[in-house]
């Protein structure tokens, strides 16, 4: 494979050699390529872009593969990147950069329609310290064609992952939490260290509840493995330690009937533990800001985010609905039952309630559902990818329907004339499958 970018370190500075990564990646310096000259100088540094400190360093790399400068001008031009890096709040030293600049030895930055991707091409220390990370062996990650002889590249968000929990977040000293009891029968490994251990699967546990606890036989507890829950329809809730200082990559993905998790203090990198989850409360004890886009698999549906251990508002039933109220709202948020014929609850508490979005989604068991006759809206996706459900009964009471509410489901039965006015367009894909005026 070849080589982007060859960073030498030398005893007291950093000797940096650049090589061209392509005609199509940088439009603005080909004249700058040509010549074999940089026209910035240490003084002409471009801002860094992207949220977090990790996402500028990736920047700063790719910015520093259009430059050929070595020597004292190089660590210069480095030194000044990073302060301006650092003005934008990050707080990433000159060493850290040299740590990183040994396990990364090619780098390669594009931008595809408006997102920008990264390629880091890692070196043996780079490859040691990555094995180290997913407690695998270099033989294990050749078997499973991420190795390339010598070679190990890791396309985002690995990048973005490793840099960002390894390399800048890392505590120059390790606190062992000791708070709460975790729930038992969870499947574990120890890393290749021995100075920890690793959450891989639910194992037998069997709560709906879980919690991960601070220490396993004496170690702590410091990550959750990828897909170490995996589309785990059983949990309801995730309490974290605060020993866990990684949530790996889809390590909670596709958990339909997640609700709630709440994250603790030593808590460093869990931004993409949570694709294809639908989070109604985030108690984030963190100390991490995670307003804003870059945590938006975390927190697009989410309804309260605490920053204290506040009351739940989330309630489920003994027949299996989740409601969420707050005073004012009150939706029906889950069904996390196993039966496959319903019939909604008129109320909750007295009160009418909305379905809220992706309520029902993606449960492939129910096979009739009967809305009650109080009902008034119906959130977006809310029954999408019922692929099994071949009845649904929608009473005259319904006055908004969200997109592809009912996307992907069989027969529907609508007591209306017709579609009310509040109903989006593309509430449901097959318009031939509703039978309007319905009375039974």
């Amino acid at each position: 494979m070849k080589k982007l970018l060859v960073f030498i370190l030398l005893a007291m500075a950093i000797v940096l050699t650049f090589s061209a990564c392509g005609d199509e990646v940088d439009t603005n310096n080909e004249g700058d390529k040509d010549n074999g000259t940089d026209s910035r100088t240490e003084t002409a540094v471009r801002m860094p872009q992207g949220d977090t400190a990790a996402e500028k360093l990736c920047w700063l790399m790719n910015d520093l593969s259009y430059t050929q400068i070595d020597g004292e001008e190089g660590v210069a031009y480095l030194q000044n990147m990073i302060s301006s890096l650092n003005q934008g709040g990050a707080t990433i030293t000159y060493e850290q950069v040299e740590k990183l600049f040994e396990e990364i030895e090619g780098w390669y930055g594009f931008e595809r329609n408006g997102s920008t991707s990264f390629f880091a091409e890692l070196s043996n220390e780079g490859i040691d310290a990555y094995a180290d990370m997913h407690n695998k062996s270099s033989d294990t990650l050749e078997k499973e064609g991420r190795l390339y002889g010598d070679c190990l590249v890791l396309v985002d968000p690995d990048v973005i992952e490793m840099i960002d929990a390894y390399l800048l977040n890392e505590p120059p000293v390790r606190v062992v939490y000791k708070s709460a009891n975790g729930s038992l029968g969870l499947e574990y490994e120890l890393s290749t260290d021995g100075t920890y251990y690793i959450v891989t699967g639910i194992g037998e546990c069997a709560d709906r509840d879980i919690v991960i606890p601070d220490v396993y036989n004496e170690k702590p507890v410091r990550m959750i493995d990828r897909i170490a829950f995996n589309r785990n329809e059983q949990i309801t809730s995730v309490k974290l330690s605060g020993n866990v200082e990684m949530i790996r990559t889809s390590a909670f993905s596709d958990c339909k009937n997640l609700l709630k998790v709440t994250l603790a203090k030593g808590n460093i990198a869990f931004r993409y533990g949570f694709y294809g989850t639908h989070l109604v409360e985030i108690y984030n004890l963190s100390g991490i800001d995670i307003s804003g886009e870059y945590y938006s698999s975390l927190t697009e549906y989410a309804l309260d985010i605490y920053s204290t251990n506040e009351q739940s508002k989330v309630n489920i039933t003994n027949d299996g609905f989740a409601f969420y109220e707050n005073g004012k709202d009150v939706r029906l948020i889950a069904y996390v039952g196993d039966k496959t014929e319903l019939t909604l609850p008129q109320d909750y508490n007295g009160k009418e309630y909305t379905i809220n979005q992706y309520a029902f989604a993606y449960n492939h068991d129910l096979t009739s559902v009967i809305l009650p006759n109080n009902v008034k809206e119906i959130g977006n996706r809310a029954f999408c990818y019922c692929i099994n459900l071949n009845e649904v009964i929608i009473p005259d009471s319904v006055e908004t329907v969200g997109i592809d509410a009912f996307k992907s489901v069989g027969k529907i039965y609508c007591r209306a004339e017709s579609k009310p006015n509040g109903w989006n367009e593309q509430w449901c894909d097959e318009p031939e499958d509703v039978e309007w005026g319905y009375q039974e």
